[in-house]
């Protein structure tokens, strides 16, 4: 079992992610900023990150530096849907550039975030 930090500033995708990752037996802590996200890993560390691009405090590209940094055992996969005026763009590819090992644009399936948290914890995928 691995545990496994959400961090994004609209709860009801944390709420979906939750529901799946516990479902595969994993443990979730979860965060609606980054500095939150940075707090818990402080008194409670996570094996994987998954984070949002675009948040309101401080966004998901310096939390990825500071996770790669300060914590680079960590697996880190980064969800974005993008900005609003700027729905496409290159901003999940600088994500990865930042240490983002795995990449998902919104919305994605079931399916596609599943694989991706069974690479991130190393088991077998259920697909």
């Amino acid at each position: 079992m691995s545990r496994i930090l959400l961090v994004d500033d609209h709860e009801p995708v944390i709420i979906s992610l939750q529901m799946m990752i516990e479902g595969m037996g994993h443990e979730t802590l979860t965060a609606t900023t980054a500095r939150q996200a940075l707090t818990v890993q402080q008194t409670t560390p996570v094996d994987v990150l998954v984070t949002d691009i675009f948040m309101p405090d401080m966004d998901g590209y310096e939390l990825i530096q500071k996770f790669r940094r300060d914590y680079p055992n960590v697996q880190v996969i980064a969800i974005s849907g993008g900005i609003p005026r700027a729905p496409s763009g290159p901003y999940l590819e600088v994500a990865e550039k930042m240490g983002a090992r795995w990449v998902l644009r919104k919305p994605f399936s079931p399916t596609q975030f599943i694989d991706i948290i069974c690479q991130a914890t190393g088991e077998k995928s259920q697909n």
